[in-house]
């Protein structure tokens, strides 16, 4: 609750300022028009248990590593500061797999590896039409916000019961039971673009950015990687 508490109100101070950014036409430097394409990476964290779990839904043997988030996405900037998007990726993650029924005391189970498809839409709000007087700009200084899913292949353990592939936990109300979750946050971002068409950019952002919140948390997300536009 504070994480999505704390979201709605950075969105919530971000909207008055765009809203007063795309209502004024005193600079001369716009980005309406065009179309941006970037891939990049971030290190997400993720959960994997040790092979000795000690009893149906404990954390005992549970740790968290970090595993590679890939992602590659489209925007349009309909405004002069205004740019939505969406995106599609992946998320790589370990889970562990129990061959046979768990039984009291220590049970041994493998480490799987597979990576789980993620997407989702954005919109930035861009800064430098405020203040940049030329026609054309090789940066760009952003606020955004995102929204995005995943749609986890295997859960985070998996054990063999009654001849068929289950969850770890026995009670299957529970909310991460679900294959579906969840990030979304606000941030900023800076790009920097080569003869004005191909460059690099980085992004950091607050919110939640944990597949596996049961396990691990992970508040804070730093982005890079390339980007062209046209």
């Amino acid at each position: 609750m504070k994480r999505i508490f704390f979201t709605t109100i950075a969105i919530s101070l971000l909207f008055p300022v765009a809203v007063k950014g795309t209502g004024t036409d005193s600079t001369a430097y716009s980005v309406k028009g065009r179309w941006v394409i970037n891939a990049s990476v971030s290190l997400y964290r993720t959960c994997i248990s040790d092979f000795q779990i000690l009893g149906l839904g404990m954390r005992e043997g549970l740790t968290t590593e970090q595993h590679v988030n890939f992602r590659t996405a489209f925007s349009y900037a309909p405004t002069r500061h205004i740019e939505v998007g969406l995106f599609v990726g992946f998320q790589h993650y370990r889970y562990t797999y129990f061959p046979n029924p768990i039984q009291p005391g220590f049970n041994y189970g493998e480490y799987h590896q597979t990576a789980a498809p993620t997407f989702g839409a954005n919109v930035k709000f861009q800064l430098l039409p405020l203040f940049v007087k030329s026609a054309t700009c090789r940066w760009d200084l952003y606020l955004f916000a995102l929204y995005g899913g995943c749609v986890l292949p295997h859960f985070e353990i998996e054990l063999t019961e009654n001849g068929r592939r289950g969850y770890f936990y026995q009670d299957i109300s529970h909310p991460y039971f679900n294959r579906y979750r969840q990030e979304y946050g606000v941030g900023a971002g800076v790009a920097y673009y080569f003869k004005n068409k191909v460059g690099l950019f980085g992004e950091l952002a607050a919110g939640n950015f944990s597949f596996f919140p049961y396990f691990t948390d992970s508040n804070i997300n730093f982005r890079f990687g390339i980007a062209g536009k046209f």
